[in-house]
């Protein structure tokens, strides 16, 4: 306790003394985005008609200070609220906690950015992270609330390479809330990885990567965040690179570690996209893309196989339906993408979903549910008519258009349907899944 409050005071000191510096003329930017979008679903439980509208706009204002060249502070602020919700109108009584929560001007980000010559940084605060080609940690900018996460990230930026090493509090309660036993549960991160530059166009990006989550124990914990005295490493790269007309991406992470049950975690997620470039004025690309991780083989009671993933780009991985997510899942597709004049951006892809492990139970499947909360999964068995396992979760199209304009504005179609198969027409989920997603909005 008394190093970790050492680091932070020693911190604090430096950040002051370099605003003790400062000139007088500080410079100040400001910047940031609004965003309008509609979701429309039909069939949303895959057995009836059942339809679903929501309409939601996004406010994110972006400003940093830099009171010399070696400090710079950070901010942002999210305003994320449904159309309709009676927040806006102030009526006390008619609020719900739902529509409370989402009419709050929160902080997203505020961080300070501190250089130590012209390679070594220091950044500390609420931060902004994408780490791992978005396979392992994410800002998850699609969302209504992006991801962001709290601590202190130290870092080498130079020619040939990149190196972050890093401490995050990912979840602090009260010891209070916590048994008797335990004087402060919390679950706490850290991380190291190691981002090379300089091996050529056939190796553009070639990142390492450690991140290790420390768990208290303790299992009833507010706002869905789980500390179970897990001790959990992922190990991990990320490789990608160009010969000729073709392009890949390969991405691992290998799970090791310990459960507060007492079973070992030996898990595992693999991601593939192997594509032909082709075109000059209106580049496209085709690309074929395979996943998979693992699912606990319940005959294995003392390891657990499960691939539990942390804080990956969902909606850059598994469709853009925002339906399945990683966790026993398997897919492969084909996808075209085309980038017309630099200005309208065109994708279309198609994936194939089922388990990993067929042999596991109803809960085995991981899912997000269209927008973000609808759970059409909850009541799908793992067993046909014949008490035969069944893996084959469906497939989904996808479409998406989007237009940037010069005035910095951007109007964005996404089409989708997901066909359910075997998985889910055992309990009689047969009906196709419709979706429409528009969002327009403009930086600034």
């Amino acid at each position: 306790m008394l190093k970790k409050t050492s680091i932070l005071v020693f911190t604090a000191l430096i950040f002051a003394s370099s605003f003790g510096s400062a000139e007088v003329d500080t410079r100040v930017k400001w910047g940031g985005e609004y965003r309008l979008r509609t979701n429309v679903a039909d069939n949303l439980d895959a057995s009836s008609s059942e339809k679903q509208d929501d309409y939601f706009h996004r406010l994110i204002l972006k400003g940093s200070m830099a009171p010399n060249d070696a400090v710079m502070v950070h901010f942002s602020l999210n305003l994320n609220q449904p159309l309709g919700s009676e927040a806006k109108r102030g009526f006390g009584g008619l609020e719900s906690s739902d529509e409370g929560s989402s009419n709050d001007l929160q902080v997203l980000t505020a961080y300070g950015d501190w250089h130590l010559g012209s390679s070594f940084f220091l950044n500390f605060g609420r931060l902004d992270l994408n780490w791992g080609n978005e396979v392992l940690v994410s800002r998850n900018y699609d969302d209504q609330r992006p991801y962001s996460f709290d601590g202190l990230v130290f870092g080498y930026d130079s020619e040939t390479f990149l190196f972050n090493a890093g401490t995050l509090r990912v979840g602090d309660l009260d010891r209070t809330q916590g048994p008797a036993s335990t004087i402060d549960p919390d679950e706490s991160a850290y991380f190291v990885s190691l981002d090379f530059k300089s091996f050529g166009r056939l190796l553009k990006t070639a990142e390492f990567f450690l991140l290790r989550i420390q768990s208290s124990n303790f299992s009833d914990v507010p706002n869905g965040i789980s500390i179970d005295g897990s001790s959990l490493n992922r190990i991990g790269f990320s490789l990608g690179g160009e010969k000729g007309a073709f392009s890949y991406q390969a991405d691992y992470v290998n799970l090791l570690g310990s459960y507060n049950s007492g079973q070992s975690a030996k898990a595992f997620m693999v991601h593939m996209n192997l594509g032909y470039n082709f075109g000059d004025k209106s580049p496209g690309r085709v690309y074929v893309v395979g996943h998979t991780d693992s699912g606990d083989d319940s005959g294995t009671s003392d390891v657990d196989e499960g691939y539990r993933p942390v804080y990956y780009n969902h909606h850059k991985y598994a469709g853009l339906m925002d339906i399945l997510a990683w966790g026993n899942l398997t897919y492969y597709g084909l996808g075209f993408d085309l980038q017309y004049k630099g200005h309208t951006d065109f994708k279309v892809q198609a994936l194939r979903f089922s388990l990993t492990d067929e042999s596991l139970g109803p809960n085995s499947i991981s899912y997000l549910g269209y927008g973000g909360g609808t759970d059409f999964i909850s009541e799908a068995v793992s067993t046909n008519s014949n008490g035969e396992n069944v893996s084959a979760l469906g497939t989904e199209l996808d479409v998406m258009i989007k237009r940037n304009f010069t005035s910095k504005a951007y109007i964005e179609l996404i089409l989708g349907a997901f066909i359910t198969d075997d998985y889910f027409e055992a309990y009689g989920r047969k009906n196709p899944i419709y979706s429409l997603r528009l969002s327009t909005g403009f930086s600034f």
